[in-house]
């Protein structure tokens, strides 16, 4: 059953969060170092549509958090040597990329 074809839907009403808390106690805490700042805030920006895209909806993360430059360079660091190693199923389950669908 579909909740927007449900006779409750009439009965829901949309909340939509206002400030975020985490971020705020974040940046009042001196432990918390700037790179940490710079990464929660550009997570804000996207999750509230104003990180900056190109004409496919491809946003660019900021140099501050890129760790890798390329997909291939990605892949090496995660599986350093992988043609030698890629039947060795425990060295392979050690690993991964995780990655969001949304």
């Amino acid at each position: 059953m579909c909740l927007q074809s449900s006779i409750v839907c009439l009965e829901l009403k949309a909340l939509h969060l206002s400030e975020n808390v985490r971020l705020k106690a974040l940046k009042d805490d001196p432990r918390v170092e700037p790179t940490a700042l710079e990464y929660t805030d550009f997570l804000l920006r996207v999750g509230e549509g104003r990180q900056e895209q190109d004409e496919d909806s491809n946003i660019d993360l900021p140099n501050s958090i890129t760790v890798v430059q390329s997909s291939v360079e990605l892949i090496d660091s995660i599986f350093p040597n992988l043609f030698a190693k890629y039947s060795n199923t425990e060295w392979l389950t050690s690993r991964a990329i995780f990655a969001t669908t949304n």
